[in-house]
């Protein structure tokens, strides 16, 4: 059965935030959107103005099973927060200016100062979704993660839970 997008938002939220939950104020993602000139996928606007700024610690050990060298699944990344407006701005503007390309606009980051976002989309039509891109500060580029930020979401939901027996414990 599909999931809605609520649905994988909500399982994400559920099974990796912790802390307290900062939801982004509307107005405030739109100031980020002017300033940055670009337009966020509705996917990423409700998990913002929902969630905001979550913590998601958790995510580490399950990408790499306890291990650096391994991830599961295809999963290259963890991601560990996602910023609030404010720092979307401010996180965006300093990777920019330390070589990043001008065309990512960041909304998270990995336990590794490596930073996810999304291509500038110019226009007045907003996408109901995009793909998630990452910015490899060691490789000094950026890629695609995901088709989705929504797919991106669900791929971390859809992890399984390390079995302890198989780490020898």
């Amino acid at each position: 059965m599909m999931m809605t997008r609520s649905e994988i938002h909500n399982r994400f939220v559920e099974r990796f935030a912790v802390g307290i939950k900062t939801p982004c104020l509307p107005e405030a993602l739109k100031q980020v959107e002017k300033a940055l000139n670009t337009r966020f996928p509705q996917s990423f606007i409700r998990f913002a103005t929902c969630y905001g700024a979550v913590h998601t610690p958790g995510i580490q050990d399950l990408v790499t099973v306890g291990d650096p060298d391994h991830s599961p699944e295809g999963l290259h990344h963890d991601v560990l927060e996602f910023f609030s407006a404010n720092d979307m701005l401010k996180t965006t503007e300093a990777y920019r200016s330390a070589g990043m390309d001008d065309a990512l606009v960041v909304v998270a980051s990995d336990c590794m100062g490596n930073v996810f976002g999304f291509r500038i989309i110019a226009g007045t039509e907003r996408p109901d979704d995009a793909p998630v891109h990452v910015f490899d500060h060691g490789q000094g580029r950026i890629s695609a993660v995901a088709p989705s930020f929504d797919g991106w979401l669900k791929s971390f939901v859809d992890l399984k839970q390390p079995d302890a027996s198989a780490n020898g414990m």
